[in-house]
């Protein structure tokens, strides 16, 4: 047990202990006031941790809502620019084809310029008339195309 010693002076008490010196005063009406202005004080800050704590966890909750938001709207964004990629390249060989005929039995060139590919449709499509002429004049008996 620690050793006391008490001492009494006409306004303050000195409590000396062998760890601890303590000066006590008489309470007066200002200290009490003090006293509790710095409890209410004490309160109020553990009041504003305590919103604070419960501010954090609610910014953090918003947090991983929005990166799930983001994560979806990136993945319906590659979803819509895929889709509108392939109606825009089925809308240029729409646009492609309106000029073209298909001939049944007509090869496609495998060229890789315009100009050669116009010149090897045409030839083809000279050779197929010209056997075409040639196989239906001969059934008939004509000789010559």
């Amino acid at each position: 047990m620690p050793v006391q010693c008490k001492a009494q002076f006409p306004t303050t008490r000195v409590i000396i202990d062998a760890s601890v010196i303590a000066i006590q005063k008489p309470a007066t009406s200002e200290t009490k006031v003090l006293h509790t202005q710095l409890t209410s004080k004490h309160e109020a800050e553990e009041d504003v941790q305590e919103a604070h704590e419960h501010i954090e966890q609610k910014v953090d909750a918003l947090a991983a809502g929005v990166e799930k938001t983001v994560v979806v709207s990136d993945s319906v964004k590659e979803i819509v620019s895929g889709t509108l990629e392939e109606d825009r390249a089925e809308e240029e060989e729409i646009q492609k084809r309106k000029t073209s005929i298909r001939v049944h039995g007509l090869l496609e060139p495998q060229s890789s310029t315009a100009t050669e590919r116009k010149q090897d449709t045409i030839e083809h499509l000279m050779h197929s008339l010209r056997k075409k002429c040639y196989t239906s004049r001969k059934k008939a008996g004509i000789i010559g195309c």
